[in-house]
């Protein structure tokens, strides 16, 4: 029998056998003995004084291989319930549960006590009750007790306090209490800034860890308060990060589970030299952050749209990086073909080879972020571009181009033979190439529109993923479809002529503009040393390239000398790429500058510490960047960087948090999957305001944006 079926069967066993009485009569006592236990009805004090709180519980004594469960029973099982008249009326606590044990049951698990136990409350005495009184305690308990079979119990139990105006301790149970509150009582960890993460099958809880926890690692377990939120079987990875002291437990969500609570709340158990001790927390899930009414100033995030929004967004998305600046050289080649073609027949062959481009690489780029994330990665939109390898290989691909525009050789003049005589699918690889190299050039910018849909993404199946991915290639491939296939939209363009040939070359500056800046991106990541080496990768190809446009395509030469050529281009731009990247990677991460240089007084981000300085009543503005970013560069000259909104968080008191996510960073990735967001630029402004969500802010910025967050609260 499987668990999910033992689970049901077992959960109706006791229904059933809770609706038959136990055959055990109630007794008025503070003392009561079971057929499988012992309970007892105990204070802390013998007689206590008007307005006085003090501790009252429950302490019960287990039959050998018998059990009771804790507020969370887990798979199997129900926790003991109360109900109290007492005379006079005082006030008395919900159970403060002690830290239970994990009870195996294999296929279940449940959460409950063995052996003693003391279940303790609070209680008060009314502050207009005479000295002299009675304090007379009664409560009728019930139970569920297990071992290999499960069986209801109840109890009457009774206790009888002095109320005088001096309070006298009692001689055994005080000290009990004391102990027991000690050392089995969970400590609340809100500092820690718990957070879960929440995916299809699993929950990622992050809590950042201080004192003798985060001085060394610590073997967590988590046990939920709620029923049917974790797979209670399961085993629960945990890892520690020793610079950011950040504890991440990756659990197995319940089969059964359908919708991320608000708010994750439960115990940490760990071992303390032999004895089972817990941590309290409740971790605000990113289920939380997205249902936050008025949160966002840009409409939401991505969890909050259907599957066919998000297919909309995605292409809407596509459409709009047609006219993103990271974009912009790829788009010039992108006109260059049209004209190349204008007139000829079959040209939509040219739209669906470079959409073919597009898609392919738009889904090679989904599998890879299947993989990584299936793998236990938290990744986002962008994540290539924070590998420095990759970067490197853009660049080549660029320089192939820009020498390809120039005229140093000719792509599609080595697929003629291959296409046909009639020459009629010439140019289709170079179309095909565009599509793929437009998707790896469009990888760092973050349209309107897109960002809800990748964010829909985070926590869906392979297919969601593919399928919105698949959206966004269709948005970003339509308009040269649509040009190539309609050729009487291209009677503005010019007739192709000679001034083509120059037109070409000039396109091939901002490409080279734009290898630019991808060996500055290479400096910031690995210094001057990664630039050096990419620098020697180029030049190598270049002078590969030019040996096999040179000589390698020269139909003039024979046949043997033309492959012989073509070999030694090979060789030598293989030889230089695979060394370039193999030194490249084996470069150190170089130390990012410091927050405070790009913003003035700001803080390098840090799990918790917006949150932290909320609670102490202190706004504070997030920006989450990087590098390879243009459009986060844009907000930041246009918005951020402007003296008008420097002066306005400094008028304020602002704090400024720069979040760099140039370099493969695992907390602030964490973040933005937690907001719902699959990419930089992104923006949160924490109020000041205790408890008050952070706003979210629109990824293409305004100053009117900026003010009107910071008007929020006032």
């Amino acid at each position: 029998m499987n668990k999910v079926w033992a689970k049901r069967l077992l959960t109706a066993v006791m229904a059933i056998s809770m609706m038959v009485p136990h055959l055990a009569a109630a007794q008025d006592s503070n003392v009561v003995r079971t057929g499988n236990a012992e309970i007892e009805l105990a204070a802390d004090h013998t007689v206590v004084t008007p307005g006085q709180q003090f501790f009252i519980g429950l302490a019960m004594t287990h039959d050998e291989n018998w059990h009771t469960y804790w507020l969370n029973a887990g798979d199997s099982g129900q926790h003991l319930k109360t109900e109290w008249q007492n005379e006079p009326s005082i006030l008395i606590s919900k159970i403060l549960w002690p830290t239970p044990e994990v009870i195996p049951t294999p296929p279940l698990t449940s959460y409950g006590y063995k052996d003693s136990i003391l279940l303790p409350m609070f209680a008060k005495v009314p502050e207009n009750v005479k000295p002299g009184t009675d304090l007379k305690l009664k409560v009728h308990a019930k139970w569920l007790e297990c071992a290999d079979i499960c069986l209801p119990n109840k109890a009457d139990l009774s206790l009888t306090l002095k109320v005088g105006k001096k309070a006298e301790k009692h001689d055994d149970w005080f000290e009990i209490f004391d102990v027991l509150v000690a050392t089995k009582s969970p400590v609340d960890v809100a500092v820690w800034d718990p957070r879960a993460i929440y995916g299809k099958d699993e929950i990622s809880l992050q809590v950042t860890a201080q004192g003798l926890f985060a001085e060394r690692p610590y073997k967590f377990r988590f046990i939920p308060a709620m029923e049917g939120v974790i797979n209670d079987s399961a085993n629960q990875e945990i890892f520690f990060d020793p610079e950011t002291k950040v504890y991440t437990l990756v659990i197995e969500r319940d089969d059964f589970s359908k919708k991320a609570p608000e708010v994750l709340e439960g115990l940490l158990v760990f071992d303390d030299e032999g004895v089972s001790r817990s941590l309290y927390l409740q971790a605000a899930t990113n289920a939380a952050t997205m249902s936050k009414e008025a949160v966002n100033l840009d409409g939401g995030t991505g969890s909050n749209i259907t599957l066919w929004l998000a297919l909309l967004f995605a292409f809407i998305g596509g459409l709009i990086l047609n006219l993103m600046p990271c974009v912009l050289p790829v788009l010039a080649i992108k006109v260059t073909h049209i004209v190349e073609h204008a007139g000829k027949k079959a040209q939509w062959k040219h739209g669906v080879a470079f959409a073919g481009g597009v898609l392919l690489t738009f889904w090679a780029l989904a599998l890879g972020l299947i993989v990584l994330k299936e793998a236990g990665h938290v990744l986002g939109w962008g994540f290539q571009l924070q590998n420095p390898v990759f970067v490197l290989a853009i660049s080549v691909v660029l320089l192939a181009v820009a020498l390809d525009l120039v005229g140093l050789y000719e792509v599609g003049a080595s697929f003629t033979k291959l296409a046909g005589k009639d020459g009629k699918h010439k140019g289709l690889a170079g179309s095909f190439l565009t599509g793929v190299l437009a998707t790896v050039v469009a990888t760092p910018c973050t349209a309107p529109f897109m960002g809800s849909a990748l964010a829909f993404t985070l926590d869906k199946s392979a297919f969601v993923v593919l399928l919105v991915f698949t959206g966004l290639a269709l948005g970003l491939a339509f308009p040269y479809m649509v040009l190539t296939a309609k050729p009487k939209l291209l009677s503005f363009l010019p007739k192709p002529g000679p001034w083509m040939v120059t037109f070409k070359q000039v396109l091939a500056f901002p490409v080279l503009a734009t290898i630019v800046w991808l060996l500055w991106l290479i400096g910031q990541q690995k210094g001057v040393d990664g630039m050096m080496i990419t620098m020697g990768v180029l030049l190598s190809v270049a002078v590969a390239l030019w040996i096999w446009g040179r000589f390698g395509q020269d139909l003039t030469q024979q046949g043997h000398k033309r492959m012989a050529a073509t070999l030694i281009a090979i060789l030598i731009g293989g030889m230089g790429l695979i060394g370039g990247m193999q030194l490249i990677s084996n470069l150190d991460q170089i130390e990012r500058p410091a927050a405070e240089l790009s913003y003035e007084n700001a803080l390098p981000f840090a799990p918790g510490l917006a949150a932290s300085l909320q609670n102490e009543g202190k706004a504070s503005f997030v920006i989450f960047t990087a590098d390879w970013c243009i459009t986060c560069k844009v907000n930041e000259k246009t918005v951020l960087k402007s003296e008008e909104i420097q002066k306005l968080f400094k008028d304020n008191n602002v704090q400024i948090i720069v979040a760099d996510w140039t370099n493969e960073n695992p907390d602030i990735t964490a973040e933005l999957n937690f907001h719902g967001r699959a990419g930089v630029p992104f923006y949160l402004y924490y109020t000041g305001v205790k408890d008050a969500a952070p706003i979210a802010l629109p990824e293409l910025l305004s100053k009117a944006d900026v003010k009107q967050a910071l008007n929020s609260n006032k």
